[in-house]
């Protein structure tokens, strides 16, 4: 079964979107086909994360409003490189608005990847993005 995750404060350093795809979903509608799709595809249960809500965002603190002084000075050198403050920022909001992020460990296949992207845009994902470990494409 795929993880949902309304994380506590102990599990706050779990998820690091690097390496994964990561989408906005504004419903939960069409998740259960989302993530039949995606297993489909070949991706274990572990590879493949859903987040919802305030609790998530809180938790997954993407914005680093929790950070701890070492963990807030490589943050600010990844942003630094990325520039991903605002994607991170918009995660974090809209996770507290009610939102679903869908994060899906990022395959070495390019053929694979690309019907994962085709996936998350037929059921209407936002912010779909790559997550490297130097920068994050928008797709």
């Amino acid at each position: 079964m795929v993880s949902t995750k309304a994380q506590s404060r102990a599990n706050r350093a779990e998820f690091n979107p690097t390496n994964h795809i990561t989408a906005l979903f504004d419903s939960s509608e069409s998740l259960p086909e989302v993530l039949h799709a995606i297993r489909d595809l070949g991706w274990a249960d572990g590879e493949v994360h859903v987040f919802a809500g305030s609790d998530a965002a809180e938790s997954l603190d993407l914005a680093g409003h929790h950070l701890g002084s070492m963990r807030r000075v490589l943050r600010g050198l990844e942003m630094f490189l990325s520039d991903e403050t605002r994607l991170r920022e918009e995660m974090h909001e809209a996770l507290r608005q009610g939102s679903f992020l869908v994060a899906i460990r990022l395959p070495n296949d390019e053929m694979k990847k690309a019907q994962a992207f085709e996936i998350l845009r037929a059921n209407d994902a936002r912010a779909i993005c790559t997550w490297g470990r130097w920068a994050i494409e928008r797709h």
